[in-house]
């Protein structure tokens, strides 16, 4: 079994402000609420690999978090 990296990148200044390893089967959306977690940055955009179907459940997160975006 292997395991993926999930990471947040600060990319002005191309520093990793947080990270997560998980198995291969869990998707960045889940591993979302841990990154953010990790980080009272602000975000001014947040990419992924587009392999899951989860735009609604990062939205509903990212809006629950909206002081700090």
């Amino acid at each position: 079994m292997w395991r993926k990296i999930h990471i947040a990148v600060d990319t002005s200044i191309r520093e990793t402000v947080a990270a997560e390893v998980s198995l291969s089967g869990v998707t960045d959306a889940e591993v979302l609420p841990n990154l953010l977690k990790q980080t009272r940055r602000t975000i001014k955009a947040i990419s992924g690999d587009g392999a899951d179907d989860s735009g609604e459940s990062v939205m509903k997160l990212l809006d629950a978090r909206k002081p700090l975006v």
